[in-house]
């Protein structure tokens, strides 16, 4: 079974989420970060490797760097199945 998330789809945050409806909470690491355009594109290592789209100011207000620890959040609704 495969399940596409777009990747504007997920939230990134940089504590663990608590209080949220959203019950897909992932712990993972940024990867790498690499500016393309007005986006950033954020790859995070959750045991499998999530593509994040950010916006700069979100990198610097979140203070984004490879190697640190992060959480992503998904919405049910954006998980898609995907047949093969």
């Amino acid at each position: 079974m495969r399940i596409a998330i777009r990747a504007g789809d997920i939230l990134l945050a940089t504590e663990s989420p608590r209080g949220l409806s959203a019950r897909n909470v992932l712990e993972g690491k940024v990867m790498s970060l690499e500016r393309r355009g007005a986006l950033v594109v954020a790859r995070v290592d959750c045991g499998l490797i999530f593509t994040v789209h950010v916006t700069p100011g979100a990198v610097r207000a979140l203070e984004l760097a490879t190697e640190k620890k992060v959480w992503l959040v998904l919405k049910t609704h954006s998980c898609h199945f995907v047949e093969d």
